[in-house]
C-alpha cells in the first residue's frame, strides 16, 4: 500500500514537469521539445527528456508552442487505482483494471481488487464502463460499475454479495499512453451473510460509501 502511495506520488510529480514541456520550432524546419530552461531576447535553452541542454539565438527561431500530448484512442488500456471508501467504517481501496478503449470517449473494462466491508475484508470483481467529456488530453470523465464481492475469509458462513457505484474523475494526461486521475463517487453493496450456529440465520447488509480515488492509466 505504502508504495503504490509512493509511485503514485513520484508519477503525479512527473506531471507537474510534463506541463512545462514546450516544442521549440526552428526557422530551418526542425523541431525539438524539452523543458524550457529560459527564454528572454537573446534567444531560448532547453532541456530534453535526455537530459540534453540545447541553447538557439532568437533568429534560429520560429516560434514556441506548449507541448499537447495526443492521446491514443484505441486500444487496450491498463489502469491502477489507489484511495480510500467511507461510510460506516474508512477503508482502503485498491483495484486493478483492465480493458479496451474503443476511442477517445468510450472504453469498458474488467476490474480485480480488495476492500474492506463491515471489517471484513473482499475482493471486488467488477465490470466497469467510462465515458469522457472530451476528446482532449485532459477531460472530465463519468464511470459506473457493478459486480461481484467475494469473501476472503469465512466461506461457509460469508456468501459475499453484489456491488456497483458510480463516480466523477478529472483525467490529465502528460504523454499519449498515461494519464494521471482523481475521482470522487458512491459505491453501494448488498452483502449476505448466514448463521449456521441458529437456524441458519440470514443476515443482509446494505453498505453505502463514498470513495476518493487516485489512479494511473497506461495505454
Amino acid at each position: 500500500m505504502k508504495s503504490l502511495l509512493l509511485i503514485l506520488l513520484t508519477l503525479s510529480t512527473s506531471v507537474l514537469f510534463a506541463q512545462q514541456d514546450r516544442t521549440v520550432k526552428l526557422k530551418n524546419g526542425s523541431e525539438i521539445r524539452g523543458r524550457l530552461l529560459d527564454l528572454d531576447s537573446t534567444g531560448v535553452r532547453l532541456q530534453t527528456k535526455d537530459g540534453s541542454i540545447w541553447s538557439f539565438a532568437s533568429n534560429e527561431v520560429a516560434g514556441i508552442e506548449k507541448f499537447t500530448p495526443k492521446v491514443s484512442g484505441k486500444g487496450i488500456f491498463l489502469r491502477a487505482e489507489v484511495g480510500v471508501v467511507g461510510g460506516s467504517e474508512l477503508s482502503p481501496s485498491i483495484l486493478f483494471s483492465n480493458g479496451y478503449s474503443f476511442n477517445e470517449h468510450w472504453d469498458v473494462g474488467l476490474a480485480i481488487g480488495w476492500e474492506n466491508y463491515f471489517w471484513d475484508a473482499y475482493v471486488p470483481f467488477l465490470a466497469t464502463g467510462r465515458y469522457n467529456i472530451l476528446n482532449k488530453h485532459w477531460t472530465p470523465f463519468v464511470e459506473v460499475s457493478t459486480g461481484y464481492l467475494m469473501p476472503m475469509r469465512n466461506w461457509d458462513n460469508n456468501s459475499g454479495g453484489l456491488g456497483s457505484g458510480v463516480k466523477l474523475g478529472y483525467t490529465k494526461y502528460f504523454g499519449n499512453r498515461m494519464g494521471f486521475s482523481t475521482s470522487l463517487g458512491y459505491r453501494y453493496a448488498y452483502l449476505k451473510e448466514v448463521n449456521s450456529w441458529w437456524d441458519d440465520f440470514i443476515t443482509i447488509r446494505h453498505a453505502n460509501r463514498i470513495e476518493l480515488k487516485f489512479a494511473l492509466t497506461f495505454k
